[in-house]
Order: structure tokens, then C-alpha cells, then sequence
């Protein structure tokens, strides 16, 4: 179990590096470095040659690393404490499709029991300030997807007006729904929609995030979820 928690937190403060991202993690792969190497390994070494990859790896200093390894200890931490599930692009079990984009998070985090590699997702998102017409469209949208394909998860963003019809649409017609949002699984944002984040989750639903805990609300954030959704 220690083994594997330690394997967790490297995971984790892999993703919190800056200058780290999908490209990167996909190289050192690639090569067979694992997460343990990155933080044990020094890749200035002349034996690891001229690579792109570990030139950059080897401009990572030690005190970015540590300092990486310290947050991604509290955020474990923070994880067990919430039933938190962390998906790495190291682990063979992250979402199918997700990894198949350039900018995949490096890490993925999730509460709830939603499958992410469901057959069928549908991914719905629109204006924060439907119309009636809007509103009653997409809540028909997802009662007819639910009628035709009723295992079919629905996908959206938590945010007020279509988004929020997507998601109580979904619960309503008894299917799983997944929100993506953009900020740490230890808040809720629009508070407003705290509720309808407990009633995604008690449902079978889920709540994902590719950011740690204690991450600030920040408005490009937003527009970087809707590559995950």
C-alpha cells in the first residue's frame, strides 16, 4: 500500500511542475522513464545524450521538484480524506479519449463513480443565458438521447443556464452526467450549484478536475476545461 501511495504522490507532483505537460510525459514514456525516475534520475547525465525531452526534464531543478513532491503529499492526503480518485497519463486505465488530445491533462481527478470511458458520452454545453425555448430544447435533447440510448452519459460544464439544464435534465431522465469543472474538487463553482454537484455524485454521476485542491478561480480556466468536455 505504501508502495503504491508513494507511486501516487510522484504521479501527482509530476503534474504540478511547470513546464510539464502531455507532450513531455508522452516522451518520457516513450522512453521508459517512469514517474520514480523523473524524481530520482539526474538526466544531465552525459549518458541520457541530447534528447529534447530530457534536456528539458534536466532543466527541472531539484527545489521545483521537491517543492512538488511536498503539495502532491498534502493532496493525497487531501484525496483519501474524499474518495478522490487521480488519473494519471502513466496509468493504464485513463479516460480512452481524453488521452487522445494533444493538451491532455497530465493528471485527471475525480469524485464520483461515473465511467469515463462509457460507450456513449454526450457532451452538451451553450449559453449561460438560454431563452425558454433554449432551455426547454435542451432538456428535450436529453430526454430523447435518454429514451434512444439510455446508457449514454451526459457531459457538461456546472455553469449556470444550459449547462445546468444538461446535468438536472440528465438526473431527471435517470442517467449518469459528469461535470467538468475548473477548479479544485474542494469547492464548488457557481456556489449556487453545490446541490446539483451532491445530487451528479449520489447519482453515479461524477466531478472532474484536472485541478489539484486550492486552486484560485480563474476565468482562463474556464475556457481550458472545454477541451476535457
Amino acid at each position: 500500500m505504501e508502495g503504491r501511495s508513494e507511486t501516487l504522490i510522484q504521479k501527482v507532483a509530476l503534474s504540478m511542475i511547470p513546464g510539464v505537460n502531455a507532450e513531455l510525459v508522452r516522451n518520457l514514456m516513450e522512453m521508459g522513464i517512469t514517474c520514480r525516475d523523473f524524481f530520482t534520475t539526474d538526466f544531465s547525465d552525459e549518458r541520457f545524450g541530447t534528447d529534447c525531452a530530457l534536456r528539458r526534464a534536466a532543466g527541472i531543478d531539484s527545489m521545483h521538484r521537491d517543492e512538488a513532491l511536498f503539495r502532491a503529499r498534502r493532496e493525497v492526503e487531501f484525496m483519501e480524506r474524499h474518495n478522490i480518485r487521480a488519473y494519471s497519463l502513466y496509468d493504464d486505465d485513463y479516460p480512452m479519449l481524453l488521452r487522445e488530445i494533444p493538451d491532455a491533462p497530465v493528471v485527471l481527478y475525480k469524485i464520483g463513480n461515473a465511467d469515463l470511458d462509457a460507450e456513449k458520452l454526450v457532451s452538451i454545453v451553450g449559453t449561460r443565458r438560454p431563452t425558454n425555448y433554449g432551455s426547454d430544447f435542451c432538456s428535450g435533447l436529453v430526454d430523447d438521447i435518454g429514451s434512444y440510448f439510455p446508457e449514454t452519459v451526459i457531459v457538461s460544464g456546472l455553469a449556470y443556464g444550459i449547462d445546468s439544464v444538461s446535468h438536472s435534465s440528465a438526473l431527471e431522465k435517470g442517467l449518469p452526467t459528469v461535470a467538468v469543472v475548473a477548479h479544485g474538487l474542494d469547492t464548488v463553482y457557481p456556489a449556487a450549484h453545490r446541490d446539483l454537484a451532491g445530487r451528479i455524485v449520489r447519482s453515479g454521476g461524477a466531478i472532474v478536475s484536472e485541478y489539484p485542491s486550492g486552486t484560485r478561480i480563474f476565468q482562463g480556466n474556464f475556457l481550458k476545461r472545454n477541451r476535457i468536455v
